[in-house]
């Protein structure tokens, strides 16, 4: 690899490692998002089990008034009745007692839930700025590394140019007024740059679609909470008002009950004129909650124009952001169509990029054109590669096409594949319509033939390197996969889900019953029957209480030996060796 194609792959890591970057600033701003509604959420909460703690405290201190105002007028009452509204009174203490002690429950569990989150979302912060450290020093490595690179001989590559390239490749030079390697750097600096830019712009405009995606909810969460604290203010102020209202009721009804024991004709007076304040006090009350009610429906109406002014104004900046996209996307477009190699062209960029690892990455390969496969084609490249013994581990037949590929070139190439012996078949072209397939530059064709691709010019070497790769690995998946028989005596059922588990993992096993109790033989051995048919396995008697159960991915072949088959040393052997039976 020469020195710029490793400064273009380390500037590529750079890029991703800067896309990492912002994704975790992005997500680091997040948590702080998060972490600053907790602390409002806690300061609302807070602010809110004052007033009601404040509310509440008003509360008994005018039950209490009122009970030592009933002590200081007990020789007014009757027993009864002195008892029953102490009574009263006493009731209305606890239930107020019990209802301040159950919001301060909820508010501590409500505040611990809270402190809570907030210290998960610390954590995460820590650990999104850890990566952002680690991916920094990695940008730091890599950008030391390129510099080393740049100030280093870099190594010439040929390139073999048609006549009209020549010609425009000179008068580029004439104009420019240096050498032909310094107009060829110029090209691949600029077209280097245009996908710098494009890749910038594109993360850019990612990045403000996240920003103002952001502005927007902050801004909605704002509002909302603003209006949820006017609710609540007005609620709290209503209810103040109410419970002074049922004060003066309270309070009016003792004065009413009073006037009537003194004097019944005033009291009848007063019981006139009280009952007419009390229609007014309750009709102005009325009026004030017509207000309140029409003062939240204003809010109402407020909130939902303000969120569809919102909305509008995030679709117009959706639509803005699928411009850009479309835009970039004519960008890539006109940059593939600058980079398509035709013919011959195409056959001498892949085999050159194939000699400049050749000796590194396949030392024993062969890869040459064919042309004796198929008398209507002018060739083919076979490709085939072998390990340290002259096994043959990998063989692919190449075609090049200079226009976009059909169905009959995929169909002629499959019968070429089969004619080679060969075990891939990859049709290599730089004119592959637009689209997601084509853009991806390397098209899956295996569901119409078998191991079949199609790739663009500059996914030859990453295609050639994937298929070494897996026949590498599956080679040592095929050297490491060990078949192992466990033999087990079991002496109680308490092995039973151990053996259960041997199977399921995929060992054969092998039981001597010997050590179970003669009465519990039979019921350990039909529950481990079962469970070997519930995954699909076998099992096989093969001696005196001793048997073989095996898992689905093992099979257990029956041969017995007839005594022709034996000779006279091997009959003797097992004669005196085995008992009579």
């Amino acid at each position: 690899m020469d020195n710029l194609r490793e400064i273009e792959i380390n500037k590529t890591k750079i890029i991703d490692l800067l896309k990492k970057i912002d994704v975790s600033k992005n997500q680091i701003r997040e948590y702080e998002e998060e972490i600053d509604g907790i602390e409002f959420k806690l300061k609302l909460s807070e602010k809110e089990h004052e007033r009601s703690l404040t509310y509440k405290e008003e509360i008994a201190e005018g039950l209490h008034m009122a009970f030592s105002e009933l002590l200081s007028e007990k020789d007014t009452y009757e027993k009864e009745q002195y008892e029953l509204k102490s009574s009263e009174i006493e009731t209305e203490l606890d239930s107020n007692y019990k209802q301040i002690m159950k919001e301060e429950e909820e508010f501590s569990r409500n505040k611990e839930k809270l402190n809570k989150s907030k210290e998960k979302f610390e954590i995460l912060i820590t650990t999104q700025q850890k990566n952002i450290d680690k991916w920094s020093l990695q940008i730091s490595r890599l950008s030391t590394i390129n510099k080393e690179l740049n100030d280093s001989q870099s190594i010439q590559v040929k390139v073999t140019l048609n006549y009209e390239e020549n010609i425009i490749l000179e008068e580029l030079v004439k104009m420019t007024g240096t050498n032909k390697s310094s107009v060829l750097r110029d090209m691949i600096k600029d077209h280097n740059d245009l996908i710098n830019e494009r890749n910038s712009l594109k993360s850019s405009s990612d990045r403000l679609l996240f920003e103002m995606k952001k502005k927007f909810e902050l801004l909605e969460q704002e509002k909302q909470s603003e209006i949820q604290t006017k609710l609540n203010e007005l609620r709290l102020e209503n209810s103040e008002k109410t419970q002074g209202l049922e004060k003066i009721i309270i309070s009016l009804k003792a004065e009413l009950q009073e006037a009537i024991n003194e004097k019944d004709k005033e009291a009848e007076i007063a019981a006139i004129s009280r009952e007419r304040e009390i229609t007014n006090i309750a009709s102005n009350l009325e009026s004030q909650k017509y207000e309140l009610i029409t003062k939240l429906e204003k809010l109402k109406v407020e909130t939902e124009i303000l969120q569809k002014s919102s909305e509008e104004k995030y679709k117009s900046m959706l639509q803005a952001r699928e411009t850009t996209i479309n835009e970039l996307r004519s960008m890539r477009s006109v940059l593939n169509k600058r980079m398509q190699l035709k013919g011959e062209e195409l056959e001498s960029f892949c085999e050159n990029e194939f000699n400049k690892i050749r000796s590194l990455a396949f030392p024993k390969a062969f890869f040459e054109k064919q042309t004796n496969l198929d008398s209507s084609k002018k060739g083919d490249i076979i490709f085939r590669d072998f390990d340290e013994s002259g096994n043959e581990t990998l063989s692919i037949i190449f075609e090049f096409k200079e226009k976009k590929f059909d169905k009959k070139s995929i169909k002629r190439l499959d019968e070429l594949r089969t004619k080679s012996r060969c075990e891939y078949a990859i049709l290599i072209s730089d004119f592959e319509q637009e689209g997601e397939l084509g853009n991806d530059g390397i098209i899956d064709l295996c569901h119409e033939y078998p191991k079949m691709f199609a790739v663009r010019s500059n996914y030859f070497m990453p295609m050639l390197s994937i298929l070494k790769n897996i026949t590498v690995d599956n080679k040592l998946v095929k050297k490491e996969s060990l078949v192992i028989t466990e033999y087990i005596e079991p002496k109680n059922f308490d092995a039973l889900p151990g053996i259960i588990e041997t199977l399921q993992g995929g060992s054969m096993v092998i039981i001597n019953l010997t050590s179970i109790e003669t009465k519990e033989r039979q019921r350990f051995s039909d529950m481990l029957v079962g469970a070997t048919f519930g995954i699909k396995g076998s099992f096989k008697n093969v001696g005196d209480l001793t048997y073989i159960f095996s898992p689905l991915n093992h099979l257990i072949k029956e041969n017995k030996l007839k005594k022709k088959d034996l000779g006279n040393d091997t009959e003797d052997f097992l004669n005196s060796g085995l008992p009579n039976k």
